[in-house]
């Protein structure tokens, strides 16, 4: 080893006004949570730097990270959060993905960059987190060894959330795979109608209502949302919308419209009407934002969403492309604190029309204070992905609604695909967006006894302790914990160790007819359907490792 080693992990602030902080130490693998903040007297833009010993670190990890990040020892790097989209919380975690450093940056309503770099020559990982004013600057710093998953989880539950109604964790069709914005009356009826029998209860109707194109996503996307911002349905392919949100709410489902209140398509009347005010989206998809601090736009926002409310018996919307509202690197804290009271002033402004009314938001600090009802962002064809994705997200949304991305397949693939991509979303919000009017029977079958094992079992899936395993650079297996009943879902061939105070429900969502589990004594095993139907007598097997006739969407009914 070099002596030039560093051991210790360091803290240090800078402010362009104000004076200099000496460095402070924190010891590694300690528990609990350091609540950190600048000296008084430090003004203007200012910088927490942070030296930390590579020793261990296998990652990195933050909600909205992926594969490319949590299993390698990244050079360097950086990202910035924003109130709308990414929190300023990241991890540096070994190969199991345990914490070795976590940090959260607040205030929420600020635009936060984080950087990193690797400092071969000590060692180290050198981090610099940059707010843009120091009033209010807080930093969360943590060495707690636990999974980085449980740690969040807990360091999230001490930010206020609203409670989560029943209806929020209804399990979602979702239009916007299947259809995109190719949609009329007539198919998203049958589409509503055979999702009920299949056991949904709510129907998301998605992007593709409120301009008369009809199109479909293909290889380039385009100017896609030149149309949007009047917010009004295309009388071409909803002539009648309010007989046709009745007609869907008389089949049992409620009714959740997508919605991007802050988009404004350059081929609409609004953006006429708005133009002068409106701000420049990084994103080049044929539309520009609303600015949250002109009161008349964000007024001209809030009356359409209000006489929608108010004219159609919508239960809720989706909300999407907040996230776009502006680059990294472009937002002032004035339009992070604006944009919190805008959505705030919207939600209210629905609510007093249906107290009820939902609105589901991309996770980030701000949104987990505003709403109890969360989605994941877009991951189609992709289960593992979609698994990650869910995983990485679910620590902000513990306490709240996570509805999963709508899982996505194709009609020609074997019913095993459904199995890959519906039983992770049971460990949330279920939601589907595969093309339902086009799937095979048997695919349907499957569907319907998925959704009827999330009805029987919501308590657990909704209530339990989730706990997403982590091995070999994937989540193997997800187990939601309620007293001492489990559920517990397999999507490989690693073991699944059993604890011997819980009866245990274990289900097979890999493409092998069998899975391996290890029992610490003898346990009785009932091979079953989704829908609760012996497969096999009940048998019983010794303590130790064992592999375990089991199809693929099948499950063990394992007792001690």
């Amino acid at each position: 080893m070099s002596d030039l080693e560093v051991r210790t992990l360091s803290l240090q602030w800078q402010a362009q006004q104000g004076p200099v902080a000496d460095g402070q130490t924190l010891q590694p693998g300690q528990p609990g949570v350091s609540h950190l903040s600048p000296p008084s007297g430090c003004s203007g833009p200012i910088t927490a730097s942070l030296v930390v010993p590579i020793g261990g670190i296998n990652g990195l990890w933050f909600p909205y990270g992926d594969r490319g990040t949590l299993q390698k020892v990244v050079w360097r790097g950086k990202f910035v959060a924003t109130p709308y989209y990414k929190p300023a919380l990241l991890a540096l975690v070994d190969r199991h993905l345990h914490n070795r450093l976590l940090l959260l940056a607040e205030p929420a309503d600020q635009e936060i960059r984080i950087e990193w770099a690797l400092d071969q020559a000590k060692a180290c990982y050198r981090l610099h987190i940059h707010w843009p004013n120091a009033a209010g600057t807080k930093l969360l710093l943590s060495t707690d060894p636990s999974p980085v998953h449980k740690l969040a989880d807990r360091i999230w539950r001490d930010f206020e959330s609203p409670p989560a109604p029943a209806a929020c964790f209804e399990p979602a069709y979702c239009t916007w795979y299947a259809f995109h914005g190719d949609m009329d009356q007539d198919r998203i009826e049958r589409c509503a109608k055979l999702a009920a029998e299949l056991g949904f209860g709510n129907l998301i109707l998605d992007d593709g209502w409120s301009y008369d194109a009809s199109q479909r996503v293909g290889a380039v996307l385009g100017p896609w949302h030149q149309w949007q911002g009047d917010w009004e349905p295309s009388p071409r392919k909803f002539p009648d919308f309010a007989g046709h949100v009745r007609r869907v709410r008389e089949m049992g489902l409620r009714y959740t419209l997508w919605i991007a209140p802050f988009m404004v398509g350059m081929k609409s009347r609004s953006h006429q009407q708005l133009q002068p005010s409106l701000l420049r989206s990084w994103l080049d998809e044929g539309y520009a934002m609303i600015d949250p601090r002109n009161n008349a736009a964000v007024e001209h926002v809030r009356q359409r969403l209000e006489q929608l409310v108010q004219s159609y018996a919508i239960t809720g919307f989706k909300v999407d492309y907040d996230y776009g509202l502006l680059g990294p690197g472009e937002v002032g804290q004035d339009v992070g604190e604006a944009y919190a009271l805008v959505v705030r002033r919207w939600i209210d402004a629905c609510r007093s029309v249906r107290p009820d009314f939902e609105w589901t938001l991309t996770p980030n600090l701000l949104a987990t204070r505003l709403t109890s009802s969360l989605r994941c962002l877009d991951v189609p064809f992709d289960p593992e992905s979609n698994r990650l994705n869910f995983a990485n997200l679910w620590p902000m949304a513990s306490r709240v609604a996570l509805q999963y991305d709508p899982s996505l397949w194709s009609a020609a693939e074997p019913v095993s695909a459904v199995h890959r991509h519906v039983i992770p979303s049971l460990f949330g919000v279920p939601s589907v967006g595969a093309p339902i009017l086009e799937l095979p029977e048997d695919h349907l079958a499957a569907l319907r006894s998925w959704m009827g094992f999330y009805r029987r079992h919501q308590a657990v899936l909704n209530q339990g302790e989730l706990t997403p395993r982590w091995a070999g650079g994937d989540f193997q297996s997800f187990h939601r914990r309620l007293n001492a009943f489990e559920i517990a879902a397999t999507f490989s061939s690693h073991p699944i160790a059993i604890h011997e105070d819980t009866h245990t429900v274990l289900i097979n969502a890999d493409d092998h007819p069998a899975v391996i589990v290890k029992l610490p004594r003898g346990a009785a095993i009932r091979p079953e359907t989704a829908d609760g139907v012996a497969l096999a007598k009940e048998y019983g097997v010794g303590p130790g490792l064992h592999e375990l006739d089991c199809p693929s969407g099948g499950v063990l009914n394992v007792r001690f």
